[in-house]
């Protein structure tokens, strides 16, 4: 087991994801939450992952709740702690190709639309879904991405 758990300078710990994210590749992370993994919520979720191209994109969904939920909104700067699940959804690409369709997917949450960082309009219902108040994508191909 490996323990790195222990005070160290923000900078450190922000060099420990060096590896994971090379410069010059391209990202687009956001994260939602949802009330639950409705069907609604599932449907949108499988119809928008079947759209992923790169093999590098990901989309973790992390069961909330539990000890995360019994701590007050505003105890800490960790925020909706209401919800069921979060989605972390990251469009990553090592180059240029094929990058615009990767943030167009992830649209799906709700989130600014990747071309103007506004809210977009063609996501009604994962809108919908996650108002209710998965399984990761299977890697098809090969990224074709050198470190």
């Amino acid at each position: 087991m490996l323990d790195l758990c222990e005070p160290k300078p923000y900078l450190a710990h922000q060099a420990m994801f060096d590896a994971s994210f090379p410069h010059g590749w391209h990202y687009y992370m956001r994260a939602c939450d949802v009330a639950e993994l409705s069907d609604e919520v599932i449907d949108v979720t499988v119809d928008h992952s079947l759209q992923i191209t790169s093999p590098l994109t990901a989309f973790p969904i992390w069961q909330m709740g539990g000890a995360v939920g019994r701590v007050g909104e505003e105890e800490t700067a960790f925020g909706t702690r209401d919800a069921a699940h979060t989605f972390n959804i990251t469009a990553m690409t090592c180059g240029t190709d094929g990058f615009d369709a990767e943030r167009d997917w992830r649209g799906a949450c709700g989130q600014p639309s990747p071309r103007t960082r506004r809210a977009s309009t063609s996501t009604s219902s994962w809108k919908r879904a996650r108002s209710g108040s998965s399984k990761p994508t299977a890697r098809r191909g090969t990224s074709g991405c050198r470190r």
